[in-house]
């Protein structure tokens, strides 16, 4: 994330550079595209510096929601994460997973995360 003069203290700007690169890395990043960013940016100013109001609060979760960084908003997306979305998805009977294919990584190699995001179809197999 491009840090810029925000204001922030120099542990907020490290936190944000943390916060950045860990969502980034995680399964759910294959799935944004470069036009994320700006929404992920601002998803970081918030969680850096936004404060606790309501308001805050419920822009921070509709835009985690939006990029699937929590349960329910992946189950809305229809991903799920092997191994940690998966229990409560097979005692519901949702059966039906696909796995979302995209083009592969750099040197033709498929990137690790993909084995673990899935799609899912909401059980209409």
């Amino acid at each position: 994330m491009p840090i810029r003069s925000r204001g922030w203290s120099p542990a907020e700007a490290d936190f944000a550079d943390e916060l950045w690169r860990f969502w980034w890395r995680s399964p759910m990043a294959l799935m944004w595209s470069e036009y994320d960013a700006v929404g992920l940016c601002r998803l970081v100013d918030l969680t850096v510096a936004g404060g606790s109001s309501a308001p805050i609060l419920s822009e921070r979760r509709q835009l985690e929601d939006r990029y699937g960084l929590n349960p329910v908003g992946r189950r809305r997306l229809f991903w799920r994460i092997e191994g940690v979305d998966t229990p409560s998805r097979d005692a519901a009977g949702l059966s039906g997973r696909v796995e979302r294919k995209g083009p592969p990584s750099a040197g033709g190699k498929r990137d690790p995360r993909r084995k673990r995001l899935q799609s899912i179809d909401g059980g209409k197999a």
